[in-house]
């Protein structure tokens, strides 16, 4: 009512009360005087509406249903917040309206490298560094991976015997590769700094896992074996049948319809001496599987400092890293064996839950840790 009053007290009188003859749903008919007619109903919400939306944009930005939202927090925000953020925000948008000039200018630059017109090539290259130079010094920021795709490329074109035909050569053609260089390596700081944090974290947890171990003695950590040889001898039938009753009801959402599971010792001993030997068979081979992956991390440490070439094709094209590699081979990189040995070594480790889908069979614990079904 407050803005309609205002709009009203705005408008020339006429508009609101000058007497027409309308049609039938409230229309002007032909004949009306345009500047000295009635509003409709529908005219006067549509001017209103913008009325009142220009009034509260006039009172504070944030106010209204178009108004502009807190990022951080539902509290008014100054004047000088609210133009530090439009100014972000169509920062953002220049960055990401750039991102696609520069895409356009590096995709046209290959295509005429492989259409042998390299002077055209030197050109859209040359024009992509030019307006990111002059965008740099207006605040947009360039995607550094593009600027880095465009100076090596740029700089292994204009290195060919005998320079471009039709391109003469320029003071910074000589600089092209240390900038690329430069760039790679700012690049790579960050994830070879991560990669240093993580390898101090599993240094000291090593040691820690170390330490431990040399504290107990080896009686200490076979104290199961002075268990089971203090409970041979009388009742050792019924202690046994106990034991698989107890390890059959623990493991019942897992087993199958046969009662097989490789998570389960039900099915691996049936006497104490039975069970010892399942035990230490287990424990040998959870401490392979430590050692395995021990191996292959102190492996990837020495081999990550200076990666080779066949590496990094890996890494760059492995079907399982890479889901869009997956239909043009099965090239699998070091990380994701790690990945493999680490899974089988904590499934082995913390939990080994599998079923047999086929009746009267067995799954292995190895088939287990690699996630294998019977059959």
């Amino acid at each position: 009512q407050e803005c309609a009053a205002a709009a009203q007290a705005a408008m020339p009188p006429a508009a609101w009360s000058a007497a027409d003859t309308r049609g039938p749903e409230g229309d002007p008919q032909e004949g009306d005087d345009p500047e000295d007619r009635r509003l409709t109903p529908r005219e006067a919400d549509r001017i209103l509406g913008k009325l009142l939306l220009l009034r509260q944009a006039c009172c504070h930005p944030q106010v209204g249903s178009l108004g502009i939202r807190a990022l951080s927090s539902h509290a008014p925000m100054s004047m000088d917040e609210i133009l530090d953020m439009l100014i972000a925000k169509t920062k953002i948008e220049a960055e990401d309206s750039q991102r696609l000039l520069f895409f356009a200018l590096n995709g046209l630059g290959a295509v005429l490298l492989l259409q042998d017109e390299l002077a055209l090539a030197v050109g859209a290259y040359r024009e992509m560094l030019a307006g990111a130079e002059e965008r740099d010094r207006m605040g947009v920021r360039t995607d550094p991976l593009q600027r880095l795709h465009t100076l090596h490329n740029l700089a292994e074109v204009l290195s060919r015997p005998g320079g471009v035909p039709g391109v003469p050569p320029t003071l910074r053609d000589s600089a092209l590769p240390e900038q690329a260089a430069k760039i790679s390596r700012e690049f790579l700081q960050v994830p070879q700094g991560r990669m240093l944090q993580a390898l101090g974290e599993q240094r000291e947890r090593t040691q820690k896992v170390g330490d431990a171990l040399k504290r107990l003695s080896r009686g200490e950590q076979d104290w199961w074996l002075g268990a089971l040889q203090a409970l041979r001898g009388e009742g050792e039938e019924e202690l046994v049948s106990s034991l698989k009753a107890f390890l059959t009801e623990n493991v019942t959402a897992g087993v199958g319809t046969d009662g097989s599971n490789a998570s389960s010792l039900v099915h691996r001993f049936r006497d104490l001496h039975g069970l010892g030997f399942s035990i230490q068979n287990e424990l040998q081979q959870m401490e392979d599987g430590r050692r395995k992956v021990l191996g292959e991390v102190q492996r990837l440490q020495g081999v990550c400092v200076k990666p080779s070439p066949g590496m990094v094709f890996e890494a760059s094209h492995c079907s399982r890293c890479r889901p869009e590699f997956a239909e043009h081979g099965e090239t699998v990189c070091d990380f994701c064996r790690l990945d493999d040995a680490m899974m089988q070594y904590e499934a082995r480790l913390f939990s080994l839950r599998t079923t047999a889908l086929v009746r009267g069979h067995q799954v292995s614990a190895d088939a287990a840790a690699l996630g294998m079904d019977g059959g």
